[in-house]
């Protein structure tokens, strides 16, 4: 029998789906919230991550608290983290944004290392399609960093982020013209633009894949 050549040989660090790079427990650490926002206006945020509890240590002096939340569940730690870090805490007026990070807060924050994976844009999702609903279709193909169904890029258009570029592959080439409650999505990787030079030669669109 011929032995096997060292380029047929995959390696186990490049193979899919990759687990998340940086949270290994199912617990968050949570920051500068303010003192008013309550257990329940948490529960409230983290609705689709449950089963959950807070540990805010909350002294009565402190105009700001912080804490952790910890998860049952791996899984639910880390669809919080992708789907609610910098997302708004409902009910509350004026907005206050959640802070969450697998590690604990430093002064000055510390943010997490950008993916390594290009974004891909979303497109025709079903109308009222939620960021939960969106990681729960896209997980399968690997950790996110982020998913996002409110973009700047209209009201049918999401933005998923992969840790992992071989993931967001994976995920584009099978859920591109895929059939969501009804709706053909599109799947493509989002390239941010520079800025342009008067004489760069006229913007021509990037290749789109069609179904």
């Amino acid at each position: 029998m011929k032995g096997l050549h060292k380029d047929n040989i995959l390696d186990p660090a490049t193979m899919g789906p990759h687990g998340h790079p940086y949270l290994h427990e199912p617990l968050l650490y949570i920051s500068n919230v303010p003192a008013y926002v309550s257990d329940e206006n948490l529960a409230v945020a983290f609705v689709s991550c449950g089963p959950f509890r807070p540990n805010i240590a909350r002294d009565g002096g402190s105009h700001v608290v912080a804490g952790t939340i910890e998860f049952r569940y791996m899984d639910k730690a880390e669809k919080a983290l992708a789907t609610l870090q910098s997302r708004r805490i409902p009910g509350i007026e004026p907005p206050v944004l959640l802070v969450l990070s697998p590690y604990p807060p430093t002064s000055p924050p510390t943010p997490l290392p950008p993916p390594s994976a290009h974004a891909r844009l979303v497109k025709h999702l079903p109308p009222a399609y939620t960021d939960a609903q969106l990681y729960d279709l896209f997980r399968p193909f690997g950790a996110l960093a982020s998913a996002r169904t409110h973009t700047h890029f209209g009201a049918d258009t999401a933005s998923v982020e992969f840790w992992n570029e071989d993931d967001a592959r994976a995920a584009e080439d099978a859920m591109h013209c895929a059939d969501v409650d009804g709706h053909n999505i599109a799947v493509h990787v989002y390239h941010a633009r520079g800025p342009v030079s008067p004489d760069a030669p006229a913007f021509v669109p990037a290749q789109v894949r069609l179904c």
